[in-house]
């Protein structure tokens, strides 16, 4: 039975980019491409799970953009992954034994991957996080790990995280194009739509980054592809605020321009209805003029139940006279009342009330007049209930 491990007590990184391509018969040549090493140590009691053993790499593209419209896509593979000078890859039998024995402690485990871009305009910040799973590491209950002994290992993840310092970086912006729109409604977020930069690169030529040499020049449209390298206070991806007077917009976290802005409220146009209660004749419930962005309301207003219409048009009155509004929902059981509804003649919302004694307890008991009580009690009970909204 393998052996089990524990996790990495040194996270060293080393890591090297050389551009060094291969490519099979009949595939595009990679326009740019890094060959990283990246390693960590494994502490003293450390080893390896071959059942849970595996790894994941993931290169972080969010700080990326392509200079004249140009793919910033790429490909990566990981090539080698070795500890006690075996292969993974290539001899994942003997890689495994290695650690059957007594003197892997502290071994080194080196990765090398590769990272091939489609164009060299590319340009930003290229960082990795390669994920080693199966290794594992001893309790840390000293007491607990003694009565047990190795068997209380507990998987663990090894992290290595990385930045290729070759990759080409931004050295100079000059705005082309600034963003054009300033009046904004607060339902609106800021809009770079139409921002043009002049970008000119670099890239270093030692990992202190205290020496470059020149990369390319071209522009950058703010587009979906490039969005990811604008950013703006307050942010773009958030409605504007009524108290917002300006925006700063950066380029990769470079400022490239401040705008005034006037942003007002986007009052809806009808009213809305503003409150869910039931209707009643002291709480009729009420609408607004409601703005879409921040919700605020203005001119609140008493909602107004539709009168019913016969078949001539004409207003349908009850024995009083009044204009019939409201139509039973024939939804009453047997000890609770039923609803009637309307329709708000001014904001559309659909209004229901309860209508007392409708509940069927009454014309069932008609003749009992105790039971009736005891049902009015009931009645009143599930009325409570229901407006404390308990279901």
């Amino acid at each position: 039975m393998k052996k089990l491990l524990s996790i990495v007590l040194a996270a060293v990184m080393v890591f090297s980019c050389t551009s060094i391509v291969v490519c099979a018969e009949g595939e595009t040549e990679p326009a740019l491409s890094y060959e990283i090493t990246a390693s960590s140590s494994l502490g003293e009691k450390d080893g390896v799970s071959e059942l849970l053993f595996g790894y994941d790499l993931e290169i972080d593209s969010s700080k990326m953009a392509a200079l004249d419209g140009e793919s910033k896509a790429y490909t990566y593979e990981v090539k080698s992954l070795i500890a006690n000078g075996i292969d993974y890859m290539t001899n994942p039998d003997e890689f495994f034994a290695a650690f059957e024995s007594e003197d892997y402690s502290g071994t080194r485990v080196e990765v090398m991957f590769v990272i091939n871009f489609e164009s060299d305009k590319v340009f930003g910040t290229l960082d990795y996080k390669l994920t080693i799973n199966g290794f594992t590491a001893p309790l840390d209950i000293p007491i607990v790990g003694d009565l047990v002994g190795d068997s209380a290992n507990l998987p663990s993840e090894m992290e290595i995280e990385g930045n290729v310092w070759q990759f080409p970086r931004v050295d100079t912006i000059t705005v082309a194009n600034r963003p054009v729109k300033q009046d904004y409604l607060d339902s609106e977020k800021f809009e770079l739509d139409g921002t043009v930069i002049d970008v000119t690169t670099k890239v270093a030529t030692d990992s202190s980054l205290t020496s470059f040499e020149p990369g390319y020049s071209g522009t950058v449209k703010y587009d979906a592809a490039s969005a990811n390298m604008f950013t703006t206070a307050p942010n773009k991806n958030e409605k504007l605020t009524v108290d917002a007077t300006e925006v700063i917009a950066y380029f990769d976290g470079i400022e490239i321009a401040k705008l005034p802005v006037n942003v007002e409220h986007a009052w809806s146009s009808d009213y809305v209805s503003i409150t869910t209660d039931k209707y009643s004749e002291n709480k009729p419930g009420y609408h607004a003029i409601v703005c879409d962005g921040c919700g605020e309301t203005y001119d609140p207003q008493p909602h107004n139940p539709t009168p019913l219409l016969d078949e001539s048009g004409e207003i349908i009155e009850d024995e009083e006279g009044n204009p019939q509004c409201w139509t039973f929902n024939n939804d009453q059981t047997f000890t609770k009342d039923g609803t009637e509804s309307s329709i708000c003649q001014d904001c559309g919302a659909v209004l229901t009330r309860n209508v007392l004694h409708s509940a069927n307890y009454n014309t069932a008991f008609a003749n009992y007049h105790f039971l009736r009580v005891v049902f009015d009690y009931i009645n009143a009970l599930l009325r409570i209930i229901g407006s404390a909204g308990i279901n």
